[in-house]
């Protein structure tokens, strides 16, 4: 089993002291989908493993988008951070396979941990969340600043499953609520968590609003007086609305950048949004996949003459690329009849 270090480990509480129905477990989840036979057998086991009855209903899922960790670290962020709550925990099992950190890659490690390709970790915020999740890509990103107790690996097996959140994790989450302090391994270095990066795609609502990494404090001087901007995400470009630090009226079918709805009120992360959707959302007008990645650009600059001219040409801002070569490769695209499913 896990070896103790001498630093004191996090202890979720005395289990004598932890009232029946009184843990709301929240599951981050990269199946993509509300209601999935996935999202629902991790409930499942979660309850399995329950021995004491803790869990207070069923554990609630939201998904992210298959092997996105920055999507994930949004919404591990937005639980843990914005709608924390006495008993929250919140539990994330993006973890895509092939990426093998050095940082746990040890030669004299038994060969069980060798086949791990990242650790399983838990940490407690200081506002009292408890968070399990896989070190692995951002998934930490967004919370490693705001961790009381460091983040410390679980001494788990992960077998021969396939499915390692429903037959390894769950049960591990449950052990250590449960009050088991022995699956308590070592401490993980923040160090090997990497910072939460800005000028990215973070999330996409199911408005089909575009979420940025880049908060409003990040809003450049350059841009403060500017009525309108261009924003790039992916190979798309437009021209859209300030309303981050300008006000006026807005009507349907504009496109604006905005002060978002995540990442807390005294600094929340940017987003672009379409009136009312009308004729469709952000989302489409920027070709962002439904299956998004975690490597999407999102960048701000300033309107240049040629980009208000080709604006002024038309009835609405048309898509600029940043090559002929992309411009060639949607054109394709839009006469294939492109789709991505019926979300916004």
């Amino acid at each position: 089993m896990g070896t103790q270090s001498a630093e004191a480990a996090p202890r979720y509480r005395d289990i004598t002291q932890v009232p029946q129905r009184s843990i709301d477990i929240v599951v981050v989840s990269d199946t993509f989908s509300s209601d999935t036979l996935g999202t629902g057998e991790i409930a499942r086991h979660l309850h399995r493993y329950d021995r004491n009855k803790l869990i207070n209903g069923n554990p609630h899922s939201t998904t992210v988008p298959n092997f996105n960790t920055l999507a994930t670290s949004v919404v591990v962020g937005q639980y843990g951070l914005q709608n924390d709550h006495d008993g929250l925990v919140v539990f994330a099992t993006t973890a895509p396979y092939g990426i093998k950190p050095e940082h746990y890659r040890k030669p004299n490690a038994p060969a069980r941990k060798r086949e791990v390709d990242h650790a399983f970790v838990i940490t407690q915020l200081a506002n009292g969340t408890t968070v399990f999740l896989p070190n692995i890509g951002f998934n930490g990103s967004l919370i490693r600043d705001r961790a009381v107790n460091k983040f410390w690996e679980l001494d788990i097996d992960p077998g021969k499953t396939k499915d390692r959140a429903r037959d390894v994790y769950a049960r591990a989450v449950m052990d250590y609520l449960n009050g088991d302090a022995k699956i308590i391994d070592e401490s993980v270095s923040s160090d090997s968590i990497p910072p939460f990066p800005g000028g990215r795609v973070g999330y996409v609502d199911g408005y089909g609003n575009v979420q940025a990494t880049d908060r409003q404090w990040d809003w450049s001087h350059e841009l403060e007086d500017e009525d309108e901007v261009t924003v790039t995400i992916g190979d798309a470009l437009r021209v859209v609305k300030n309303r981050v630090t300008r006000e006026g009226p807005l009507e349907e079918g504009d496109l604006v950048i905005q002060v978002g709805s995540l990442g807390g009120r005294s600094n929340p992360f940017l987003e672009v949004a379409r009136v009312r959707n009308f004729p469709q959302s952000a989302r489409r007008e920027f070709r962002v996949p439904v299956l998004y990645s975690e490597n999407i650009i999102f960048q701000l600059t300033p309107v240049e003459d040629a980009v208000k001219a080709e604006r002024d040409r038309g009835d609405r801002p048309k898509i600029v690329h940043l090559s002929s070569a992309l411009q060639e490769e949607n054109g394709k695209k839009e006469k294939s009849g492109y789709d991505d499913n019926d979300h916004p």
